[in-house]
């Protein structure tokens, strides 16, 4: 019980400061009034310069608690039982006891140093947000109503995601994870794991998923073909040499550069906006699919030195604007072989400038020569 008058310690000076100018403290004297102070249910002390929180336990009604971007160190809630949402992101937090906020459901310690974390006894815990400590591990089994995860730059070569069938978004980016056990989290939505050891990842159970980025692992087989949903995929620098989308006919980006791919169908796939293949093994390109006929499409298909011709709806507006190799042509219709591309016997209709005006040239210029057979060749005379 709080008597009358009782007082409550505040030794940082930039806390009592501020508690000063929201109005529930007049003088710097390393008190407040603890009854002005302990029905608050709501307190955002945000980069401040606070390196000390002592004085928060008499807080006894906070159910929001912002401290973010301090100097904290050590940070005991262990009195505010009905706080519901914590930011202390951005400190220098090596220690955080939250067993005793049982009501908790948003926890943001991103940027801390924090090398371990217990949240079970965190049961309504929704949204747990960890990004950037040293965390080498994290259970988060009893955690069954969490739906957003994030985790991502910490030191976790594993984590067991199988009780969190509620799970929406999961980001374990820059880990070291070498395995990753998604077959029970069918709603997940979002998923980040770039930047770990994978060698495989099965997605066959997540039906309702939208988004992946798995770049910088070791895949060397992705099957995407149950992931209907699927808009937005980066998958470069991995070990793939096959990429079935056909399918996914909602896809809007793929980044899948630095692969081992030859053959690259997406014929289907008339949602795209932006697609990455450079540096690749392809000997095959279908991109006729209705989409590319105005500039809502960016390609970049340079580095397949295989590639001889790519296969489009729009020849004039695919070599203006895509980024290829010299060698490779566009044409609607790569069923003519790469000798009748390039026979003398084909008829120039004429040449044009970058900016599709027809010319003559001048020497260094680059210029494109359009032929009879509906393909496009772009060349610099030297000399």
């Amino acid at each position: 019980m709080i008597g009358f008058g009782q007082l409550t310690y505040v030794p940082d000076s930039n806390f009592e400061q501020e508690l000063i100018n929201l109005g529930y403290d007049n003088i710097i004297d390393g008190y407040v009034l603890t009854s002005n102070i302990n029905l608050l249910d709501s307190l955002n002390v945000s980069d401040l310069n606070i390196s000390d929180l002592t004085g928060i336990e008499d807080f006894i009604s906070l159910t929001f608690l912002g401290c973010g971007s301090n100097q904290i160190t050590n940070l005991d809630l262990s009195q505010n039982i009905l706080l519901k949402i914590l930011h202390c992101p951005g400190n220098f937090l090596t220690n955080l006891d939250v067993s005793h906020n049982i009501n908790l459901e948003l926890l943001n310690f991103r940027f801390n140093q924090l090398t371990n974390l217990d949240v079970s006894q965190n049961i309504a815990l929704k949204v747990l947000w960890g990004d950037v400590n040293q965390l080498v591990n994290v259970n988060i089994n009893n955690n069954i109503a969490l739906i957003e995860l994030g985790l991502g730059q910490n030191l976790l070569s594993t984590i067991d995601l199988t009780n969190n069938v509620n799970l929406i978004s999961v980001a374990l980016n820059v880990n070291q994870l070498s395995t990753l056990n998604l077959t029970q989290n069918i709603n997940l939505v979002s998923l980040g794991c770039l930047h770990n050891q994978l060698t495989s990842l099965d997605l066959s159970q997540n039906i309702n998923i939208e988004n992946v980025s798995f770049y910088n692992n070791q895949i060397s087989n992705i099957d995407l073909t149950q992931n209907l949903k699927l808009k937005n995929l980066d998958c470069f620098e991995n070990n793939l040499s096959n990429l079935d989308l056909s399918q996914n006919i909602l896809l809007e980006s793929l980044k899948c550069y630095d692969n081992q791919i030859s053959n690259l169908d997406l014929s289907n796939n008339n949602n795209l906006k932006n697609l990455d293949c450079h540096n690749n093994q392809l000997t095959s390109l279908n991109l006729k699919n209705g989409s590319n006929i105005s500039d809502s499409l960016f390609v970049k298909h340079d580095n397949n030195p295989n590639l001889f011709c790519v296969q489009v709806d729009d020849v004039f507006y695919s070599v203006n604007y895509w980024d290829g190799d010299s060698h490779s042509s566009y044409n609607t219709d790569c069923g003519i072989s790469t000798v009748q591309e390039y026979t003398p016997n084909k008829k120039i209709l004429k040449a044009t400038d970058l900016l599709g005006k027809e010319t003559k040239g001048k020497k260094n210029q680059p210029l494109f020569y359009i032929y009879d057979d509906g393909t496009v060749e772009k060349k610099i005379t030297i000399d």
